[in-house]
């Protein structure tokens, strides 16, 4: 696609923050070429936060990012969302501070970007091309952005669960529209029951239960529908990246790879490129 897009008319969802457990309306409205992607607060004076690398302020179990002191939290699943499916200008008005989780993936955000429609916009869409290989590692942990002759960005993604019980698990894809609809928005987040309760005590995960999350016990899965697919959580960990580089603020065309990643690696990744001029450019 050569051409910026926006959506042909506003579409609503509700639910609860996965960490607050606090009720949410999100709209996901149409917005002018070159508007980007900003989240509205409605119950904070209307304050505007972009969703840009610039303004994560938080990678703890999600991504937060804050502007003039205002938050918008777990915004990586409607972010995802937007870039797979191909929306560049929208305006997300939110009526608390953090996005709702709906049923863990970003399934219900696809279907609502497709039933408001994408509507073509007369400015052109410019890209970040990646000229040189960024990699950021911690331990075990790896992460890279690195030149590629697709003309998408291109996915690689291990996830190491042993220590869950379960087999390492590997996803390999070109990010088409087609692709994140059928591969990866299905994809719920995921966690392990014995971690449930200390994350509580930290504040965290109060809106979750099986209808929002994978839960791993023992290498036994606890949800009684089983998986979606049988690398769900995987998919998954690509969603969250698909997310978590759409705050570059433009699509990038080069092939990531990421071992055992999260948030914060992501971030840190997007953070080293966009800071090292010579290893992208616009086009």
């Amino acid at each position: 696609m050569n051409h910026e897009n926006t959506l042909g008319k506003s579409v609503s969802c509700a639910g609860i923050g996965t960490h607050s457990g606090n009720p949410a309306v999100l709209s996901i409205c149409p917005a002018p070429a070159g508007y980007g992607v900003k989240f509205v607060r409605v119950d904070a004076a209307s304050h505007e936060i972009p969703a840009l690398w610039n303004k994560v302020s938080n990678t703890s179990m999600c991504t937060c990012i804050t502007h003039s002191g205002v938050c918008v939290k777990t915004v990586e699943h409607v972010c995802a969302a937007l870039l797979g499916m191909g929306v560049d200008n929208v305006k997300i008005e939110l009526n608390n501070e953090e996005v709702p989780i709906l049923d863990g993936s970003a399934l219900e955000f696809a279907r609502m970007i497709e039933s408001a429609g994408i509507t073509p916009q007369s400015k052109a869409r410019r890209v970040i091309k990646i000229l040189e290989t960024v990699t950021i590692q911690d331990d075990d942990c790896i992460v890279s952005l690195e030149p590629s002759e697709k003309d998408t960005l291109s996915l690689e993604v291990e996830l190491d669960l042993s220590a869950a019980g379960l087999d390492k698990q590997y996803i390999s894809l070109d990010l088409t529209r087609d692709a994140f609809v059928k591969e990866l928005a299905l994809a719920r987040t995921f966690g392990l029951f014995k971690d449930v309760q200390i994350l509580r005590d930290k504040g965290l995960i109060k809106g979750s239960s099986l209808d929002n999350a994978i839960v791993i016990d023992n290498g036994k899965i606890m949800n009684p529908e089983g998986l979606r697919f049988e690398n769900e959580m995987v998919r998954h960990k690509a969603l969250d990246a698909v997310g978590d580089l759409s705050l570059a603020g433009k699509l990038i065309l080069g092939k990531f790879y990421g071992k055992n990643c999260g948030h914060t690696l992501n971030q840190d990744l997007l953070q080293k490129l966009l800071n090292t001029p010579s290893a992208w450019e616009i086009c």
